[in-house]
């Protein structure tokens, strides 16, 4: 949605995101909306804070958490519908009470620009029968999964129908790897994927994108590139036309040229952040927050830790620490704990040369001395809403006086 990876944010995981402001971060809708476009959000809003509107969204059907498909459920009962209150009625289901509210924006807006963001959860959470499931159905995963298929495939019928879709770009993506109860299910061409939801193996953070745009993506092709989630603001801006947010890092890369089948250059790595584990990845080598290394060469079946004695590693484990270096040094803030007991961290703003030590503090990172640039250190910009930065100095340093120091300041 903003394009920026979560130590910029603040959004490092679920409780995190309940952080973000909208006069902090350009969500996704604002950006599109300076080039015409008109926004819904469909369907579960739950991690982050106020309602869709206030991120930019001009129409929602929105509920919280996953999982809420009948009215039997407690918390199923209800939904908003552009900050109205309504009743989910009896043996209505409400995935298609949410296709129904997305097909109706589409043909409302068929003639200007439109997006829909649809965020559907049919494989997440508590798994119910389905309308389509059979009396005593033992294969509700596959029931969903089926019935989340047969609403997509309704929405392309009404794109075919409303004659759509040679303007429509359509993008399928997951959010997260499949949910341990599950995850032996998760497989490619028969083989179990390392990891599952929740790990930072490749089971956690590796999901489908298939992308759909009739007469300009070419038809049953598998693109080995990189990428990761935050390509999607500056691709469907440049596909709207619409400018970047002013003064903010983006992180992301367009995808355009790569969704037209073109040639283009290509990320050399992707970053990826759950609480305070993390790690970059080209398409060999994984380096971790540990400093762990990964042989990223079987992947995503194996992803064993490297030897110590190569030189290819040794050089892979460079190139990764001067990728996030770069990256972070664009934050102008970085950060570590030297030790369990540690109470020193880095700081070094507008030059990574140079730490900064004012002769009289001024504030609470001004107390903290030592420039400390590692590549396993917590981090986040220095430019960032100071509960972001105060989330990540805890997570850096554990003792608990200098932290009163840093929330006092």
């Amino acid at each position: 949605m903003t394009g920026r990876y979560a130590f910029r944010t603040g959004a490092t995981n679920q409780d995190a995101t309940g952080e973000i402001k909208p006069e902090q971060e350009t969500f996704l809708p604002k950006v599109l909306r300076k080039a015409g476009y008109t926004s819904a959000c469909v369907g579960k809003w739950g991690q982050l804070p106020l309602g869709p509107a206030e991120f930019g969204f001009d129409d929602y059907l929105q509920f919280r958490g996953s999982g809420s498909y009948w009215n039997s459920q407690e918390w199923a009962q209800r939904y908003l519908v552009n900050g109205k209150s309504k009743p989910l009625a009896d043996k209505q289901y409400m995935p298609d009470v949410m296709h129904d509210f997305a097909s109706d924006f589409v043909a409302r807006h068929r003639d200007k620009p439109f997006c829909l963001y649809y965020s559907r959860w049919h494989v997440q959470a508590e798994m119910l029968p389905t309308p389509d499931s059979s009396p005593g159905s033992k294969d509700l995963y596959g029931d969903n999964t089926r019935y989340m298929d047969k609403l997509v495939g309704k929405m392309v019928g009404d794109l075919d129908r409303l004659k759509l879709r040679e303007n429509t770009v359509i993008v399928f993506v997951g959010d997260n790897g499949t949910g341990n109860g599950y995850a032996e299910r998760s497989t490619v061409r028969g083989r179990r994927i390392s990891g599952e939801k929740g790990s930072m193996l490749e089971g956690g953070a590796l999901v489908p994108l298939i992308v759909n745009w009739k007469g300009a993506t070419p038809v049953g092709k598998m693109i080995p590139a990189l990428t990761d989630s935050t390509d999607f603001l500056p691709t469907f801006a440049e596909l709207a036309g619409a400018p970047m947010p002013a003064g903010k890092v983006i992180d992301g890369r367009s995808l355009v040229p790569q969704w037209r089948g073109q040639q283009a250059a290509q990320r050399d790595w992707v970053y990826i952040q759950l609480a305070r584990q993390w790690y970059v990845r080209d398409a060999k080598w994984k380096l971790n927050q540990k400093g762990d290394l990964f042989d990223m060469s079987h992947a995503p079946f194996e992803e064993p830790v490297a030897g110590s004695n190569s030189k290819e590693a040794a050089a892979a484990r460079a190139k990764l620490q001067a990728h996030w270096r770069n990256s972070t040094r664009r934050a102008g803030l970085w950060m570590k704990a030297m030790a369990p007991d540690a109470t020193r961290v880095g700081l070094i703003k507008n030059s990574p040369e140079r730490a900064v030590r004012p002769s009289r503090p001024q504030n609470a990172f001004q107390r903290l001395n030592k420039e400390v640039v590692p590549p396993d250190g917590a981090l986040v910009d220095a430019q960032a809403p100071m509960h972001v930065i105060q989330a990540a100095l805890k997570d850096a340093l554990p003792t608990s006086r200098l932290l009163a120091q840093i929330l006092v300041a």
